[in-house]
Order: C-alpha cells, then sequence, then structure tokens
C-alpha cells in the first residue's frame, strides 16, 4: 500500500476533515478505522489512476469504495462522497476538482480557518447533497462564511450549500475570486451532470453574496453569465465607495497601533450588530478575541480598501441576467446597504429588494431572519424534492456488483423516476402560479399556451424516468392540463377583479394630486409643504435607518442634551435661535433628531440658497429645511412651525481663522421682529464640539487669494450671484474653509463628543404692535438673545472639559456596554 506521506502532499491537508489525514501519519498508525480505510482507499485510486479498477476496502466495518477510471478517481464511504479529484500528467500530481468536507460546526471551520487554511477553499458545512441544487455562500468580511451559519437548517431541504473560505493571508481580487467561484461551479456541474450521482447538470445555481461577497457575486454575475441563475445579494459592500466618510476613513486602518486596533474591536461591535437579536451562540463570533483573530488588521485594511475601490461600471452590473434579489437591513450602520439596494435594481433587470427594517449588517445570523423564508415570499425557492438525479458512475458490467447491490441500484432508479415525474408536476403548477401572481400585478403574464408548452418539453425531457417507474406521459399530461384549466380560469378572475380595483386607485391618486398641486400652488418657489411639515417629520424619524453614516457619527459622538425641559409645551410657535458651526451639517442634524424624538417638534431649518445648487438641497428638504427667504420664514411661523434660525448663517459655517465658536451675527434685528408679531416663544440654544474636530488649513480668504478664487468667481457670476447681480453673495462669507480633523484629512472630523443645550425660553407675547417699530425695545430682545446664546456656549465649553467621557475610548466602551445602537 505505501504510506499516507507519500500521498499526502498532493492534497490540500485542510480540506478533509479527519484528523488522521490532516496529521500525515501511516496507515498502520491510524486509530481512526474510517481514516485507515480512507487511506487504503486513496492509496488504490492512485495506482489504478490510468485505467477503470474498483475497490472495497474494509477497517472493521468501515467500508470504503474506491474507483479509478481514466484520469478520474474518487473516494466513497459508506454515507458519503469523500474526495473526488482529476488526475494530470504522469501520476505524479494532483489538481483538486472539489474539496468537499464532512459535515462540520461553524465553529471548527472558523478554528480551522485560522489556523490552518493558506489558499480560498469551499466547504460543504451541512454535508454533501448533490440531488439538491447547489447554493454557493460568498463570505463578508469575515472570510469564513459563519454568517450563513443561522440559516442553514432552512436552506437544508432545499439545497447543497457551500461556503467559500477565504484565509487571512490571502490578497486576491475581486475578479480573481468570481474566476474561482465560477471554476468551481463549473467542476460541480461536471460532477454532477457526469456520473457523480448528484442532481442534473441543468439544475439552477444560487450564489449568495454577503456584505464583501456582494461584489465577488456581482462580478460571478456579469462576467461569468453562465455559472449562475440566481444571484441573492445581502448589504453588499459594492456601494462602499459613494459614501465619502467611509471611503477615505478606510486609508487610516494601517495607521492604527495594534494594541488600539484590539480595543476598538470593542467599539466597532454596535455597528456591525445588535447583540441583542443574534443567538446566543454566535454572540461570541462578534466579539473580541474571536473577530480580532478572524480578521486581522491588514486582512481588514485589503478587504475594506477591495470593497472602496470597487468601480464596476453602471452596464456591466446591468448586463447581469440572473434573477438577482438584494436584501437590504434598514438600520444597517456600516454599509449604506439600503440606497445601494435601490441602485443596483435600478440597474439590474430581473432584481427585487427586500427590505428588513429593524435588522443589523449582520441579518443573516439575526435569530428573527429566515432566508429560507425570503427567497420563498420572491418565488425563488427550488422544491424540497430536489431534481432528478443522475445516477452513481460504476464500471462497465454489472460483475462487479453483488445481487443485493444490482437491487438497490435497481430501486434507486425507480425512485428517481418517480421524484422526476413528480418534480415536473409542481414545476409546471408552481410556473402557472407565478404567472398569475405577475397579472395580477398588472405586469405582462407569459401567454397560457406558452406555459402549456414549456410543461410539455418538460415532460418530453424527463418521460423516460416517468414511463420505467410506471407513471405513463399521457396520465401526467392529463393531470397537468386539469390543473393548467383551473389556473386559467382563475387568472380570468384575478384579472378582471385587478381592473376593478386598479380604476380606483387612479381615481384616488388624481384626487390626492389635485390637493396637492393646490397646496404647492398657495407656496409657489418652496421645495416642500411648509404647512404642515408632515413628510419631513417622519422622514426625520428615519433618519437614522436611512442614512447609516449619520447613526454612526451619532454613536461616536454620543451627543449630550441638556435643557429639554426648557422647550416649552404650548400651541404658539416656537423659534429656535443658535450659533452654526463650521461646516454647519456635522451637529444640526443630530439636534433635530434628538428634538423630534424627545418633544415630537420637527425643527424646519432655513437653508442658504446655494445648498439648492446642488443635490444636497434634496436632502436638507427632505428633512424640513426650506430656502431661507423672509417669505418663507413668514409662511412657516404663521402655520404654527418650529423653526430652527442661525442668525450667523453662511458666514458661521464658513468660520475663518481664530473665529473658533465666535457669533458672527448680523447687526439687525429683524428676526426678533417677526417673533414679536406671531408671538413666538424664542429658545435659545448652544452647540460645542464640532469646532473641537477640526483645524483650519485655509480659510475663505487664503482660498480666494489662491489660483482657486478666479474660478470660484467666476462661478458665482455665473449663477447670477456676482457684484453687479440683483442679489450678491461676497466670497468671503460663503466659502467654507478648508479644515482637516482625523490624520489631517480634508473635511473628516475627529470623533469629538458634541454638547447641546436649550435655555430658558423668551417669551414674546406681550410685546405690542408699537414695540415692534421701536428700534430700542427690538435691539434689547435681539441683545438679550445673543448674550443668552454667547453664555450658553461658554457654559458647555466647561461641561466639556470636566466630562469623564469626552474623550472616545471610555466614550465607545460605555456605549458598547449599554448596547446603545445610535438612535
Amino acid at each position: 500500500m505505501g504510506d499516507l506521506a507519500k500521498t499526502m502532499p498532493l492534497l490540500r491537508p485542510a480540506s478533509l476533515g479527519h484528523e488522521g489525514l490532516r496529521q500525515r501519519k501511516p496507515v498502520s498508525s491510524l486509530n481512526n478505522k474510517t481514516d485507515r480505510a480512507l487511506a487504503k482507499g486513496l492509496s488504490f485510486a492512485r495506482k489504478h489512476v490510468s485505467r477503470r479498477a474498483t475497490q472495497r476496502t474494509r477497517v472493521g466495518s468501515h467500508v470504503v469504495r474506491a474507483v479509478a477510471e481514466s484520469g478520474d478517481w474518487k473516494l466513497q464511504s459508506q454515507s458519503n462522497e469523500i474526495v473526488q479529484g482529476a488526475w494530470v500528467g504522469a501520476g505524479t500530481t494532483y489538481e483538486p476538482r472539489v474539496l468537499d468536507l464532512s459535515p462540520r460546526t461553524v465553529q471548527e471551520e472558523v478554528q480551522t480557518h485560522i489556523e490552518t487554511t493558506t489558499e480560498p477553499h469551499f466547504t460543504a458545512p451541512i454535508g454533501i447533497h448533490r440531488h439538491k441544487p447547489l447554493f454557493v455562500f460568498l463570505p463578508g468580511l469575515d472570510g469564513t462564511g459563519m454568517y450563513i451559519s443561522s440559516q442553514l437548517e432552512g436552506l437544508r431541504p432545499h439545497y447543497d450549500v457551500r461556503c467559500l473560505c477565504i484565509p487571512t493571508n490571502d490578497r486576491s481580487t475581486y475578479e480573481e475570486l468570481a474566476q474561482i467561484t465560477a471554476d468551481f461551479i463549473a467542476q460541480e456541474r461536471m460532477a454532477r451532470g457526469s456520473g457523480a450521482g448528484g442532481c442534473s447538470g441543468g439544475a439552477p445555481v444560487t450564489v449568495c453574496g454577503e456584505s464583501f461577497g456582494g461584489p465577488v457575486a456581482l462580478c460571478l454575475g456579469s462576467y461569468h453569465p453562465d455559472a449562475v441563475q440566481m444571484l441573492v445579494v445581502v448589504n453588499s459592500g459594492s456601494g462602499l465607495r459613494r459614501h465619502p466618510l467611509l471611503f477615505y476613513g478606510s486609508y487610516l486602518i494601517p495607521m492604527v497601533p495594534n494594541d488600539l486596533y484590539n480595543v476598538s474591536a470593542y467599539c466597532i461591535t454596535p455597528f456591525l450588530s445588535e447583540l441583542r437579536r443574534l443567538e446566543k451562540e454566535n454572540q461570541h463570533l462578534m466579539m473580541p478575541p474571536m473577530s480580532v483573530e478572524i480578521v486581522p488588521q491588514d486582512t481588514v485594511y485589503h478587504r475594506v480598501r477591495l470593497m472602496a475601490d470597487f468601480a464596476m461600471k453602471d452596464s456591466d452590473i446591468a448586463s447581469i441576467t440572473a434573477d438577482t434579489l438584494c436584501i437590504a437591513s434598514v438600520r444597517d450602520r456600516l454599509l449604506p446597504s439600503l440606497s445601494e439596494s435601490r441602485r443596483l435594481a435600478s440597474l439590474i433587470d430581473k432584481c427585487q429588494v427586500h427590505l428588513i427594517p429593524e435588522a443589523s449588517h449582520t441579518v443573516l445570523l439575526e435569530k428573527d431572519t429566515k432566508l429560507v423564508k425570503i427567497l420563498a415570499a420572491k418565488n425563488l425557492l427550488p422544491p424540497e424534492e430536489g431534481y432528478p438525479i443522475t445516477a452513481p458512475f460504476m464500471p462497465k458490467g454489472t460483475e462487479a456488483l453483488t445481487s443485493r447491490e444490482q437491487a438497490k441500484l435497481a430501486a434507486g432508479a425507480a425512485r428517481d423516476a418517480v421524484a422526476s415525474a413528480e418534480a415536473a408536476k409542481k414545476t409546471a403548477q408552481k410556473a402557472l402560479e407565478a404567472a398569475k401572481a405577475v397579472r395580477a400585478k398588472g405586469g405582462d403574464m407569459v401567454a397560457f399556451e406558452e406555459a402549456s408548452s414549456a410543461v410539455s418539453r418538460l415532460v418530453a425531457l424527463r418521460g423516460q424516468r416517468a414511463t420505467a417507474a410506471g407513471v405513463t406521459d399521457s396520465a401526467t399530461m392529463q393531470s397537468m392540463m386539469k390543473a393548467s384549466a383551473e389556473g386559467k380560469a382563475a387568472v380570468q378572475a384575478a384579472v378582471a377583479e385587478k381592473q376593478a380595483i386598479r380604476e380606483k386607485e387612479k381615481e384616488e391618486a388624481a384626487a390626492k394630486a389635485k390637493k396637492k398641486r393646490a397646496l404647492m400652488q398657495k407656496f409657489k418657489g418652496n421645495t416642500l409643504e411648509e404647512m404642515t411639515g408632515a413628510s419631513s417629520g417622519a422622514a426625520v424619524d428615519r433618519m437614522m435607518e436611512e442614512i447609516p453614516q449619520m447613526r454612526m457619527w451619532n454613536w461616536l459622538t454620543r451627543p449630550e442634551f441638556f435643557g429639554l425641559e426648557n422647550i416649552p409645551e404650548d400651541e404658539r410657535p416656537l423659534l429656535f435661535v443658535g450659533n452654526h458651526t463650521i461646516y454647519g451639517l456635522f451637529d444640526m442634524p443630530l439636534m433635530i433628531y434628538e428634538v423630534r424624538k424627545r418633544t415630537g417638534y420637527t425643527l424646519r431649518g432655513l437653508a442658504h440658497p446655494l445648498h439648492y445648487m446642488s443635490a444636497f438641497g434634496d436632502l436638507l428638504a427632505r428633512y424640513g429645511a426650506v430656502k431661507a427667504t423672509p417669505r418663507n420664514c413668514f409662511k412657516l411661523l404663521q402655520a404654527g412651525q418650529a423653526v430652527l434660525l442661525y442668525p450667523g448663517g453662511a458666514r458661521e459655517v464658513a468660520k475663518r481663522k481664530g473665529e473658533k465658536y465666535k457669533l458672527l451675527w448680523k447687526e439687525d434685528a429683524e428676526f426678533v421682529r417677526l417673533a414679536m408679531r406671531f408671538k413666538c416663544t424664542i429658545v435659545p440654544f448652544a452647540s460645542v464640539g464640532t469646532e473641537d474636530a477640526f483645524n483650519i488649513a485655509m480659510d475663505s480668504e487664503d482660498i480666494m487669494a489662491s489660483p482657486l478664487g478666479p474660478s470660484i468667481q467666476a462661478m458665482l457670476d455665473g449663477a447670477g450671484l456676482g457684484k453687479d447681480s440683483e442679489y450678491p453673495v461676497n466670497p468671503l462669507d460663503v466659502i467654507p474653509p478648508i479644515a482637516s480633523g482625523v490624520g489631517g484629512i480634508p473635511f473628516l472630523p475627529s470623533p469629538q463628543r458634541l454638547y447641546f443645550k436649550f435655555s430658558e425660553p423668551i417669551r414674546t407675547d406681550h410685546f405690542t404692535k408699537e414695540d415692534m417699530n421701536n428700534t430700542e425695545v427690538c435691539q434689547e430682545l435681539y441683545m438679550n438673545v445673543k448674550g443668552s446664546v454667547e453664555s450658553t456656549i461658554e457654559e458647555l465649553q466647561e461641561k466639556r472639559d470636566n466630562d469623564p467621557l469626552s474623550s472616545l475610548i471610555p466614550r465607545t466602551i460605555m456605549s458598547s456596554f449599554e448596547l446603545w445602537d445610535g438612535t
């Protein structure tokens, strides 16, 4: 026989689930009887690979069948196929074609992944079931495939599940990983269709890419369209580059010291998952030290940069022909999964989107997520009975088989024939039901005759098996045509019912549109319903779900709010007046969200018209802002809205050097006159923290003095805001500075804690019309409001200096222990 040490160098040690084989012991020294039987069978297969031969090896009660024929060989135990390969050259080298594992737990696979693997390979976590369609899971950032563990029980009845495992030291690109997966699928199809005892080669292949694996799945669907028929993309990492905070932040990973990287794992956990939503046995996988061992720092950097640099053309994505399902967690705090799923759906022709409202980034590990139910709801789930299987390869002639083995083979063929007939019936019924569903939704349905023709072709292809099992084509067709007639009648009834519903919906939509046009005409020139603000209030409620980066920022800064009890609960309009900070975007949304959550008020901001020259204006409008014009402020207060006003306006956003937390208000008391007119209650407030997060490198004076100055002035002139225009704009007052935070990266703030305080409200209901026209009274009220804001800024700076959670590490540790998710 020889010893195992001579044969094992030809195999990948980590791909075998048997301890003896991994340790490369001689056959005589193996204690496990199955290992000894396998080793003997392997030696036989290697000797006789150049000719057809078969051998049954018995060690105790353990039997292994070794089969070799003209370049191909395989080993089979009583319960499972262990190894199959193709012999290359003159019997001197081995190239793996399929590397199958006996069933193992996720924990074992993770440990093996950490300790032994050296190159990408595929595992079979629930064993091999080749009579079922292939389901290939492409893992997330971890590379182990452990995120699919909670879904295996549900997938087992329908699929033969394989997982791609990517070792920590592997530096393959997305295109290379897609090629590896395509080769594996091709090899599996060859094995299934030409004598491996699996389902027919035409059975659909489903590929599921999660997070980091999402771009691999997209590459596979675009560059290898014949390899996959169904794509499932879960919280795809393909959208990372479209979000500057994540894109530029990825460059900082190598700069983090090793000790700090280990600590940071505690901080990142809340962005990956909500531990309370995970099964207990999976929670430890998300926490250090396990999470740090699975993905070391250099591995994280490589994989995050792959996602950040992924720039697949829209035309390539649009070329994907596979049925595609994009699953997105609405509360994903790590990736922009929601917007990316919608983008992919707009590009891929046959693409559906499934949103999971309460799920985090690690949605597949959550106990409430059932992937099999999602696939069933989208009509993407294959039948539990699987597909017709091909007979296992046997040597020519049956003289090598005992009469008992021949009888078992014949019985298996009969069972396969019956299963084939049943699968044909279910396929036909499913096709008709799918057509009814499409027609009921108002879409185009495949012609009834075409569906019947497809059924007939299916039966013809499988008729030989059905006849062998005693099921005639005639009986099968009669049964299916009866079901078809019933389906046709049901479709016609559904169409009539749906038509009536559609007409009613059109009438209701027309009435709503008419009402909306009347409202918008009343406030012509604005971008939003100023009167009620209902849509913006609902949008603010969903802000942290719709913008995961904002939720991450909220978690990192952990804002502290003081004086919320000072916000009055009355029917009078409220005017919130405070200090604008540099850029104006890093604190204002968090305050709007918190006020809405704590008090129910939706703060309606007044945004500079320059914002509406870009797509950013649409985002502001969505969350309640309107153009900063006197008319709009007048209309909002008239409607009883809570208005957010920054008297410093764009000038405070465009802070210059030496103006940190300085109020740059115009010497104009117009806003207090407006408050008097509507008897508003003024709520002074202050914000501190944002301007600690930046160091100004170039302010507006420096920028206008640089070569960029003429271009900026020309842009303003072209927009009708030049010096000689009706509404001239001084670029020194509106051009924001170039300031840096983390790592010296421009516009990326360091995560300083934010502090807000709402001071004692100032009522204006006692002022008269004469007071409005009295300059001294108005100026006194103006200075009263301004002084309140200035003193509140000083108070918050003192609180900041004495706050034990002002530093990032203790703050994030506290948030992690409290399981606070940033909402």
